[in-house]
Order: structure tokens, then sequence, then C-alpha cells
């Protein structure tokens, strides 16, 4: 995906709170290759995500493309890079949020 382009739609129901209530019972780590995530959701400000990340790759999940795209464009003007996650990751995602 292009900065700037939101792509499909994202289901209601992969939410910020699905992610943070699976992370109680499995470590994102044990779903991610990457170490640097970042979830928005719909209501978040962007400088609210957390520190920036010492690694340029980053993983942006979101409920909503707005901040999705804001997230991605701001990455990629810093010099920062998407990361590529791997099929079982996205099988794995899959299964969790749905």
């Amino acid at each position: 995906m292009e900065p700037g382009q939101t792509g499909e739609p994202s289901t209601p129901r992969a939410t910020p709170t699905t992610i943070f209530r699976y992370k109680q019972r499995h470590p994102l780590n044990a779903i991610f290759e990457p170490k640097n995530i970042a979830v928005i959701g719909a209501t978040e400000k962007l400088g609210s995500v957390g520190p920036r990340p010492s690694d340029p790759h980053l993983t942006i999940l979101t409920n909503a493309g707005g901040p999705g795209v804001l997230a991605t464009d701001t990455l990629v003007s810093e010099g920062g890079q998407l990361t590529t996650l791997s099929s079982q990751t996205l099988v794995t995602l899959d299964h969790v949020l749905h």
C-alpha cells in the first residue's frame, strides 16, 4: 500500500481492545515478528501511541483508515518502513480478530 491510500475498510471487530485483551492472554510477540507495533484506534491521538521506536521498521494496526494513513505517512516521511508480515502472522491475526 502506498502512503495516502486507505485500501479496504477494516472490520469493526478489529479493535485495539481486541488486541489488548488477546495480549493479556498471549504476548503480541508470539504473533508478530517485529518488535515495534503501533495500535491506533479511531479515537486515539497520533502522539499518544507511545515513545518513538528505535527501529525504523514498524507494524501499524488500526481500526480506522484515516489514523492509519496519517501514521504511515509520518513513518515514511521520517525514514521509517512498514514491516511485511508473514502469511502465518496474517492467518493468526485473522483468527484472533474475527
